[in-house]
């Protein structure tokens, strides 16, 4: 009798739900940020920083430059030509905006750049003046990550078509989707 109530323990036991921490271990734990809602508003360039926390996003279809900083008032600075001017270095792909009455400057340096808060990694680091006080943080190019995703299909190698011999062989493609953390693709 000892040895049945023994090995319904058992079985109880081995029968009850998987452990949480082993299904978190199959999460990767920085999910690549959704820039959805900023490609159908039309930003163009989006950055973060996290100590203090503040936002900023250019938009040139709305013709502006919104900077938000966690406290204090928002600035938001038109395109325009009177108002702000763009600013680049070709030596090393550095750019960036200044707003003409001085209320706000912008540079964005190409470099890799590690959120201290989320731990997402960007392709920019950042830095913004904006009423006197310097902060930092990090930046994306929504163009080129829209140019990135996309379906991608080997069409030649060296000058030389690529063919597909038979019916059950495709041509290799590739297709990355940034917004879902996702690739995937055939070798053909």
């Amino acid at each position: 009798m000892r040895t049945l109530l023994v090995g319904l323990v058992l079985l109880t036991v081995a029968c009850r739900r998987p452990s949480t921490q082993f299904s978190a271990m199959l999460i990767p734990v920085n999910q690549p940020d959704d820039y959805t809602r900023y490609l159908k508003a039309g930003d163009e360039l989006v950055a973060v920083g996290s100590d203090p926390a503040w936002s900023l996003t250019v938009n040139p279809s709305q013709g502006v430059l919104l900077f938000k900083p966690r406290h204090g008032d928002s600035s938001v600075v038109s395109l325009s030509e009177n108002q702000i001017s763009r600013t680049a270095d070709s030596t090393n792909g550095a750019f960036g905006y200044q707003s003409l009455d001085g209320r706000i400057k912008v540079l964005f340096r190409p470099d890799s750049c590690t959120d201290k808060l989320s731990g997402q990694r960007y392709d920019y680091h950042v830095d913004v003046v904006s009423q006197g006080k310097n902060v930092v943080g990090c930046g994306v190019s929504l163009r080129q990550l829209a140019l990135l995703q996309a379906s991608w299909v080997l069409t030649g190698i060296e000058g030389d078509s690529v063919a597909t011999n038979g019916a059950a062989r495709t041509i290799p493609r590739l297709e990355i989707s940034l917004t879902q953390g996702r690739v995937t693709g055939t070798t053909g």
